[in-house]
């Protein structure tokens, strides 16, 4: 039963690895590659960790483990704004990327609001 638990762990841990993965290339600049691997990287690593403590069901590994989650949780937040403090500093643009929201022209007028004057939210 413990086998299983901790292979669920490591799966839902592998999952986040892949979804940084998939980030890595869906983003368009430097600094959502940043944003999306860090955090999916970080969760996804310290999860990987818990499941090789909870299949192991050793003290020292736990404690091994509980210093690997910490070590991420600390270090990975400050590594990812060095890099893009970094980026910033040596001159690589964010790409800004805008989609109309009503892409052409409307069929009709839209009106500003009722009678009375007040905004329509």
């Amino acid at each position: 039963m413990i086998e299983l638990i901790a292979a669920t762990v490591a799966l839902v841990g592998s999952l986040f690895l892949l979804l940084a993965a998939v980030a890595l290339f869906r983003m368009p600049d430097s600094y959502g590659r940043l944003s999306a691997t860090g955090k999916a990287v970080t969760l996804g690593a310290a999860v990987v960790l818990a499941a090789t403590a909870i299949a192991t069901r050793q003290d020292g590994m736990a404690a091994r483990a509980a210093a690997g989650i910490a070590f991420f949780l600390l270090t990975a937040p400050i590594s990812g704004y060095v890099l893009g403090r970094a980026a910033w500093r040596s001159g690589t643009p964010p790409v800004v990327t805008v989609m109309e929201e009503f892409p052409g022209e409307p069929d009709e007028p839209v009106s500003e609001g009722p009678e009375d004057g007040t905004p329509r939210y």
